[in-house]
């Protein structure tokens, strides 16, 4: 299937939040971290997998102040993420070697987000409580690597709810509305409270709308492929084509034409209480945010 405007949409939102989370909220920390020799059947013979402490590390260089690594230490040397024989795994926080070394002394620099993204298509009672969520706390190291691939918290789930056109104006344009939820799970009320206040201040904000994007065009054979023309991530979500600046790069580079927006209408926020939480058994901390955003278009003209 060819990707239509709610690919887009759903894709736009996601890079936007991320964005918006790290800019305003200064949501990440950073450090010089050991990478530990890590298990991944999934990769192909004569490369390995060195993970750190932490996932997803920040990828977007227009975070003032956050450090986004093209390189790894072993030792003092200085090794770049310029070909197949290293790639940096921002969502999985590691380091992908072509080596058949397990005992490689590598650390590298970085950012690591305070709250990872994630899309979903499970409701929150599914998220919540038949979930059992591997926690990757933002207040101590761990002495090993993460595992790849899971989904870790602290962390914001999305999940594309509903969408519903309003007829607009004559001619066949409507106000196409989207319903996005953002499932918050958190370590502590403070994180909790924060992200709360952060996402609640969303309404009325707008955010660009990037045409062009195919997420299933990068995934191929490669193990660094890139064919995406408006995606900034390769196969194995390593950052392609000299780096990933949001404002530049999506704002600019990206778009060649004048860029549609889509609104926020409103964003409305809960968080399950003290009480819930002690019945449902929960370990960690969740809340709400519930989107309306907007998008006016000619949706006959696509179909």
């Amino acid at each position: 299937m060819i990707p239509n405007i709610d690919h887009f949409i759903k894709l736009s939102f996601q890079l936007w939040l991320d964005h918006y989370i790290l800019k305003y909220g200064q949501a990440y920390t950073t450090g010089n971290y050991k990478l530990y020799c890590t298990e991944d059947e999934r990769l192909p013979a004569g490369y390995l997998s060195y993970s750190s402490p932490f996932k997803q590390w920040v990828w977007d260089s227009s975070i003032s102040g956050a450090v986004v690594n093209s390189y790894i230490y072993s030792g003092s040397e200085k090794i770049y993420s310029d070909d197949d024989n290293v790639i940096l795994d921002y969502d999985n926080g590691r380091a992908i070697i072509k080596t058949d070394n397990q005992n490689l002394d590598l650390t590298a620099d970085f950012s690591y987000k305070d709250f990872n993204i994630y899309p979903t298509n499970q409701t929150e009672e599914d998220l919540v409580v038949q979930n059992k969520f591997q926690e990757n706390s933002r207040y101590y190291i761990q002495e090993s690597g993460i595992k790849p691939y899971d989904c870790v918290t602290p962390a914001i789930f999305i999940n594309f709810e509903e969408r519903e056109g309003v007829p607009f104006a004559l001619g066949g344009m409507d106000d196409v509305k989207y319903y996005i939820k953002a499932i918050i799970v958190a370590e502590n009320d403070y994180q909790l409270d924060g992200i709360n206040g952060l996402l609640g201040n969303c309404a009325q904000r707008i955010f660009p709308l990037i045409t062009g994007i195919n997420r299933e065009d990068i995934w191929n054979d490669s193990i660094n492929s890139y064919s995406g023309a408006s995606y900034p991530f390769g196969s194995n979500w390593n950052i392609v084509s000299g780096g990933y600046d949001y404002n530049f790069r999506v704002l600019k580079e990206l778009n060649d034409k004048k860029l549609d927006y889509c609104l926020i209408n409103k964003s409305k926020c809960s968080k399950v209480s003290a009480k819930l939480r002690e019945n449902l058994d929960l370990s960690t901390y969740v809340g709400f945010v519930d989107f309306e955003i907007s998008n006016i278009y000619f949706p006959r003209i696509y179909s």
